[in-house]
């Protein structure tokens, strides 16, 4: 439980000078309690009452009510503990490209370094966040491994080493959707080696390797002379080409191209729908919209982008960058701009402490909202242009 009455005497302090103790000390005796004494029923009693009628006489109303909202919020049990976030982010910190869990980490930094309502309350916000955010990536999880599951089946009779290691991917897939993780990486590695089998499924140009189309090297790198479309690999290595399969696309009747061709549509739809989701406050940046329109008119015509998803991945990535070099300008500057306010330290201090760890979820990979910093920097600008 925290300190009530220090809490509430620290924080009057700067606008009360000598009168804030008095005041406490009126508190304490209609209560009939010791300073250890006080609860924080007790606290928000004397906030709303004497402390809030005191500080009317020195504030405007409305400096007077937040202030006094401030300290109740300070003061009243936190809904969580440090060690429940501690546990959250052990069990979240898998997923160290989701900015939530950025955000959890700079604020369970910061909890370890000094205790704070404002920021456990918020921590367990992000818990909640979080929980519903898996739910939702582990739905997803479970619409993949059924699709994967019914591919497998499709192409398992074609054998070889591809299949195998479809096989083993579903299997790290079950195990990990069974434990409740989310496992992008091992999914996306097998819808890609699902799409490559299917595409040989659906081909009517497939057939078994002939020995022309095999060269056994015992050297690491094929000779430059070589006909680019041979198969070079070492005697070691030779067993796992057994059943491979081999797809001539020029023999490719029409009806094969389309069937291949929208297979192919499909797979680029699900992967742009997945990046969108990932990058939605970058999609309207000028380095992104065109390519973005662009991939989703060849998408919405049925035809394949091919790289141009891997551009727009990339051109993402680097908006992101951006972004987030232009976020950590603006809180040098606005740190800057706090600095030179002339106002007491006890008034900035809020502003400080919320724009440093805005800084550290920056550093850990997070986006922070500048927005509600920049309104309480506006405001003390504004209470500094009334004091002068």
């Amino acid at each position: 439980m925290p300190d009530v009455y220090g809490v509430i005497l620290e924080a009057l302090r700067p606008h009360l000078g000598p009168r804030a103790e008095v005041v406490m000390e009126e508190g304490l005796k209609r209560l009939g309690k010791h300073p250890q004494e006080l609860t924080p029923e007790d606290g928000a009693f004397l906030l709303k009452g004497l402390v809030y009628r005191e500080l009317q006489a020195r504030l405007s109303p409305q400096e007077a009510k937040r202030l006094v909202e401030g300290l109740l919020e300070r003061i009243s049990p936190a809904g969580g503990s440090l060690e429940e976030l501690e546990k959250g982010l052990k069990r979240f910190g898998l997923y160290v490209d989701w900015p939530e869990v950025a955000r959890l980490r700079a604020l369970v930094n910061r909890l370890r370094q000094e205790p704070d309502p404002r920021l456990l309350r918020e921590g367990k916000e992000l818990l909640a966040a979080l929980e519903e955010k898996l739910e939702e990536a582990l739905l997803r999880q479970a619409k993949d491994l059924a699709h994967l599951e019914e591919t497998l089946e499709r192409v398992r009779h074609l054998g070889g080493p591809k299949v195998r290691r479809l096989e083993t991917l579903l299997e790290t897939i079950r195990q990990a959707h069974a434990e409740g993780l989310f496992a992008p990486a091992e999914v996306e590695r097998a819808r890609n080696l699902a799409l490559e089998l299917r595409k040989f499924l659906e081909s009517s140009a497939v057939k078994a390797p002939t020995l022309p189309e095999i060269v056994f090297e015992t050297q690491e790198e094929a000779p430059a002379h070589k006909h680019p479309t041979d198969v070079f690999l070492t005697v070691e290595d030779a067993s796992e080409l057994e059943g491979e399969l081999i797809v001539d696309l020029e023999a490719l009747s029409e009806e094969a191209a389309r069937r291949i061709q929208a297979l192919e549509v499909e797979e680029e739809r699900r992967k742009l729908e997945e990046l969108l989701a990932r990058h939605a406050p970058l999609l309207e940046r000028a380095t992104v919209s065109p390519l973005l329109a662009e991939v989703e008119a060849l998408l919405e015509a049925g035809t394949p982008v091919g790289e141009k998803l891997k551009l727009l991945e990339e051109a993402l990535q680097e908006a992101e960058k951006n972004l987030r070099a232009e976020r950590r300008a603006r809180l040098i500057q606005m740190g800057e701009a706090l600095r030179t306010l002339p106002l007491p330290e006890e008034a900035k201090a809020s502003l400080e402490s919320a724009l440093r760890l805005a800084e550290e979820t920056l550093e850990e990979g997070g986006h922070p909202d500048l927005l509600p910093l920049e309104e309480e920097l506006r405001r003390l600008e504004e209470e500094a242009r009334r004091r002068a």
